[in-house]
């Protein structure tokens, strides 16, 4: 299918047809050209996520869209050269394209209308990925921003370290993960949102492999990268580890590309593997085999998958689009018997006859004529592929000297190229048989030394005969003496007489042309030099050079300059369209799209129809091969410039090597000088150090030091701030206790008050009791004086006694009426001194008895003498009763005091003088029945004496007034000092 451009600027979709039942898998070819039928350049491919519609863009900038289930394409306008295209996972209909001047369009599929442009980048955008949503992840080697495609807004940019660089950063599939690689071959993965780093998988974990190619499987299981040696490392996501490394067949030198493929027949995960010689292997990652392999009849340099749809987009080095159906490909084919080791054996121990072997080389001989060669060539184009070697050493006629070239492998005095390896870093197979190829060059003729182009023009050779090392040797001498006359007769310059004769003929060719370039200031140098020093290797593709070397060896070493005329005008076009120098140079350097068939065609006509005078064979020998035995002397370069050259060279060698001899010495000396003063200025270095160190400490404790009084003046001000509280906290409890104490003292006031108006009552009922018993006690008195008075005839005894028992009867009763009463207890204190009283009752009553008895016994012989000396005796005991009784008062009135300052203080006190005084109460009832039962007085004197001697009312001393007196105010000063006692509980000293 052909594209073509036109100006019209509508978009118009037109039909086409794919291939029906392909054998090779191929199903549609897309070539572009324009209006001038140049053939143009597609540079990128790419699937939408259904696989129905491929994208491709030219080095034009046009955009063209292949449906190919509705088998219809259409072009878009021009929006510049594109570094990459995608198509977008929000919106089916938009695709994304990545500009050289470092922006993203968003354009319409459809119609072509741009409805974003998104910026931000410092570098053109090498790769775009999207999440499960709607983000977008843009990334450049510079750096990676995140988008949010509903709004075409910023997110996130995620800029990298200064002297870091990014060679490849994506989302995982089904994960809400980053995962990127850095050019250090460090891979990190950051989670969307914190962007934190979750993993950090260094380059020893793939054994340090320079990472070159990086993909992902479609379900995030697997990871696969590699570097320019055929290792793969397959890395798993899930586990985190290297599951395994593939090691790729001998023929895969170089690995270009890799992709996963989505085959939903097969549950093993293939991985596409696109080699360095542009052959596509499909490998089955679980049973390590190749399924099968794509080759092309032109190398493939990418490779798209377009998913559910099973279709394959490669580009191919021509500048072309192949599409193939990826299923013949993916699906394993039916197993094939092997050989055993039995078969195997008996087949290589067979032996062939010799007449078999001299009629073998007879047919071959006669198969490789050159006429039959020609006639192949001319009807096919190429030689076979499995052929070609051989084909290449017929046409060369090569006489395997291999005594000679096993003496040149001997000989071998110095290497040549000694930076070769830095200079042109490649495989090690093919820099061993370059290196090897090089030296045996040198051993031949030192002149090649100085030819600095040389590796670059015999490399390709090397790589066709790479396993036969004596065949190359001798197949790039044949060409040296053959196809590359006078090209070192002004060495070190270009070959001018070879030049001169380009540039006639491509005057006489196309004189605009060569106008035209002449007008950039380029020259035969560039036009012409630059595409025979390297044989034609950095225009053309693999494959191409194969077939422009079939017709090169083919043909007379002539042809070789005819084709750089038809090279040239098979390109003008281009080359008139360039208008920078820079432009034009750099077209000589690259690889262009190019039709071989055209260009050898053009070729073959120069050489026919170039006029004798300025044909070049005019100036060039015929073929000479290489003799048997020996191998030509190589004499065409300038023999007196090349030795003074090389003497000059090995001059400056040795004059280096002296030098670099010298300076390690001096470098050595330096050394130990500086050894020297190291361990001089060691111990200085080290003061020093310790110095700074301590005073690093210093400052670092006084640092502290500061640090710790800050926190000490916070803490000071925090205690403060704490006891200011705790103070206040304390003041309201406090007053709170005093308010709730001040209460119960309110409430003990008044019950207070309520008892002392109770004990104020008692008091005065004790008070008239006891002057009741006082009155009785005067009135006994009296009787008794009264009875003294009497006549002795007059006294009756038994009366007398009577009377004394029923008084003592009746304060019995009394005493046990008084015991036997409900407030016995609260009224125990005031009856110790009614118990008193009564003990003195008891004394009288003795007295009284006694003074009966002695009545009753000597009452007849007393004289009226001794009645009046006992008289002032009684007197005298009554005296001293009245003193003790005002005592018992004064004792009184104090218990009662103190009995109102316990119940004040506790109340347990007053429970345990309660059980105290209950005990005394039954003390002072056995002391009452002592004293009831106390014997009666023998003496009748005594008891005369007494009542003779006591006088009522009481004397002066002692009167009653004074007695009660004393009593009564101390009880009312005690009933006034209470509210004094409330106020100082306000006080807790005062209190205490």
């Amino acid at each position: 299918m052909d594209l073509r451009v036109k100006s019209t600027g509508e978009i118009r979709k037109k039909s086409f047809t794919l291939n029906p039942r392909p054998l090779d898998g191929l199903i549609l070819r897309i070539h572009h050209t324009d209006t001038e039928s140049q053939k143009l350049r597609f540079l990128h491919t790419c699937f939408n996520d259904e696989g129905n519609i491929l994208a491709s863009s030219d080095n034009n900038g046009n955009l063209f869209f292949i449906n190919i289930t509705s088998r219809k394409f259409w072009g878009l306008p021009v929006v510049n050269s594109c570094t990459l295209l995608q198509f977008s996972s929000f919106k089916t209909c938009e695709i994304l394209i990545g500009q050289r001047s470092n922006e993203i369009f968003i354009v319409n599929s459809e119609n072509g209308v741009i409805t974003a442009k998104l910026f931000g980048h410092a570098s053109p955008p090498n790769n775009i990925s999207f999440s499960s949503c709607v983000y977008c992840l843009t990334s450049s080697k510079t750096e990676a921003i995140i988008w949010n495609l509903q709004d075409n807004s910023k997110l996130k940019i995620l800029a990298l370290e200064e002297g870091s660089l990014l060679s490849y950063v994506s989302f995982l599939p089904n994960s809400n993960h980053i995962i990127g690689c850095y050019t250090d071959n460090l891979i990190n993965v950051w989670e969307i949102g914190s962007f934190k780093v979750l993993r950090a998988i260094p380059a020893t974990t793939w054994r340090n492999i320079n990472i070159k190619n990086f993909t992902l499987s479609y379900d995030g299981s697997f990871m696969a990268l590699s570097g320019n040696d055929p290792c793969i490392a397959i890395y798993s996501l899930k586990a985190w580890k290297v599951l395994k490394f593939v090691n790729m067949p001998e023929y895969v030198k170089t690995i270009r590309f890799l992709k996963f493929i989505s085959y939903k027949k097969s549950t093993n995960p293939i991985l596409g593997i696109l080699s360095g010689h542009g052959v596509l292997s499909f490998f089955d990652l679980l049973e390590d085999i190749i399924i099968s392999e794509l080759k092309t009849q032109n190398e493939i340099l990418k490779v798209d998958h377009s998913g559910p749809n099973l279709f394959l987009g490669c580009l191919i080095s021509t500048g072309e689009i192949e599409i193939y159906d990826l299923s013949m490909f993916v699906e394993k084919p039916a197993k094939v018997t092997a050989l055993t080791k039995k078969k195997m054996k008996l087949k290589l121990h067979q032996k062939i006859p010799p007449n078999k072997v001299v009629e073998f080389k007879d047919e071959l001989e006669e198969m490789l004529n050159i006429d039959k060669l020609r006639l192949i060539l001319k009807e096919y184009g190429e030689y076979p592929e499995n052929y070609r070697m051989m084909i290449w050493e017929q046409l060369l006629q090569l006489p395997y000297n291999k005594t000679v070239y096993d003496a040149i492998i001997k000989y071998q005095a110095h290497k040549a190229f000694e930076n070769l390896d830095k200079e042109y870093p490649m495989e090690n197979r093919s820099f061993k048989s370059l290196r090897c190829l090089l030296n045996n060059l040198v051993t031949w003729c030192g002149f090649f030394s100085h030819v600095y182009y040389l590796p670059v023009f015999v490399y390709p050779f090397v790589k066709v005969f790479q396993n036969k090392p004596m065949v190359c040797f001798e197949a790039v001498a044949t060409i040296l003496l053959n196809w590359c006359q006078y090209w070192f007769e002004y060495f070190p310059l270009p070959p001018i007489n070879i030049l001169a004769i380009i540039e006639n003929m491509l005057l006489e060719w196309d004189p605009e042309l060569l106008r035209h370039i002449n007008n950039h200031g380029i020259t035969s140098k560039q036009y012409a030099w630059s595409l025979l020093e390297s044989a034609f290797s950095e225009v053309l593709t693999s494959q191409s050079w194969f077939i422009f070397w079939d017709h090169i060896l083919t043909n007379e070493p002539s042809f070789l300059i005819c084709t750089v005329i038809g090279y040239n005008i098979i390109q003008r076009n281009i080359l008139l369209n360039l208008k920078d120098t820079k432009e034009i140079e750099n077209f000589y350097h690259k690889q262009n799209p190019l039709d071989m068939k055209k260009f050898l065609a053009k070729c073959y006509k120069i050489k026919e129809k170039t006029k004798p005078d300025i044909h070049p064979h005019k100036y060039l020998n015929m073929f000479t091969n290489l003799e048997k035995g020996v191998y030509p002397v190589f004499h065409g370069y300038p023999k007196v410039i090349i030795e003074n050259e090389t003497q000059k060279l090995s001059d400056l060698k040795n004059e280096l090597r002296n030098i670099e001899v010298e300076e390690a010495r001096l470098l050595l000396d330096k050394k130990k000088q500086i050894d020297k003063m190291l361990d001089s200025d060691i111990e200085t270095i080290e003061k020093n150090r310790l110095y700074e160190m301590k005073k690093a400490c210093n400052e670092k404790l006084q640092n502290q030091q500061i640090r710790a009084k800050h926190h000490l003046q916070r803490l000071t001000q925090l205690r403060k701030k704490f006891d200011q509280h705790q103070a206040k906290i304390l003041e309201y409890s406090k007053n709170d206790v005093i308010r709730k104490k001040l209460l119960a003292t309110d409430m003990m006031y008044s019950e207070i008050e309520t008892n002392s108006k109770t004990d104020e009552y008692l008091a005065e009922k004790a008070e008239a009791m006891l002057l009741r018993h006082y009155s009785e006690l005067i009135k006994h008195k009296m009787q008794i004086e009264a009875l003294l008075k009497e006549d002795s005839s007059s006294i009756d005894e038994p009366q007398l006694h009577e009377t004394i028992r029923k008084e003592h009867r009746k304060i019995l009763k009394e005493i046990k009426k008084i015991s036997q009463s409900p407030d016995a207890n609260e009224r125990i204190r005031q009856y110790n001194v009614v118990s008193s009283l009564l003990a003195m009752d008891d004394l009288i009553r003795k007295v009284e008895t006694a003074l009966a008895k002695e009545l009753s016994s000597e009452y007849l012989d007393l004289s009226k003498s001794e009645s009046c000396i006992k008289n002032m005796q009684l007197q005298t005991e009554t005296e001293e009763l009245e003193a003790e009784v005002s005592n018992l008062l004064n004792a009184l009135s104090k218990s009662r005091i103190d009995e109102s300052n316990s119940k004040i203080s506790t109340q347990a006190t007053t429970n345990t003088q309660s059980a105290a005084l209950m005990g005394v109460s039954e003390q002072n009832r056995d002391s009452e029945n002592e004293y009831i039962n106390y014997p009666l007085i023998s003496s009748r004197n005594q008891l005369v004496a007494s009542v003779s001697n006591e006088s009522y009312p009481p004397s002066s001393k002692v009167s009653k007034n004074e007695a009660q007196k004393p009593k009564t105010k101390k009880f009312r000063r005690w009933k006034k000092k209470i509210p004094n006692k409330s106020v100082r509980f306000a006080n807790t000293k005062k209190f205490k």
